[in-house]
């Protein structure tokens, strides 16, 4: 869950999106980390996950299995030190395509 520690972290940002549009923004660091411990009645969850490509595929592949639904969203850019940068660097989303993914219109 965010913390809402930095003004300018792109988590917190869609984290209070997330409540003006009623939706819930959950960090999972990694696929492995997707489980469901209650089951789940159809159609009151959604998943969009929010990743580079490679984390998308499994990711939403895991989902699926679980019984959801997934949308993805895809990172503008991959800057993850694991894997595509040095150093790491900041990434973000159309937000745009996040809204329209959820149903919303902006005005």
């Amino acid at each position: 869950m965010c913390n809402s520690c930095s003004k300018n972290c792109n988590v917190n940002k869609y984290d209070k999106l997330g409540k003006k549009y009623n939706f819930q923004v959950y960090i999972i660091p990694h696929e492995s980390s997707i489980s469901v411990k209650n089951k789940i009645k159809d159609g009151h969850i959604g998943i969009i996950g929010v990743a580079c490509v490679l984390n998308l595929i499994s990711g939403g592949l895991k989902a699926k299995n679980l019984g959801f639904v997934p949308q993805c969203v895809f990172l503008d850019y991959c800057g993850c030190k694991d894997h595509w940068h040095d150093k790491g660097i900041i990434t973000d989303i159309n937000m745009s395509y996040l809204l329209y993914s959820l149903g919303i219109e902006e005005c």
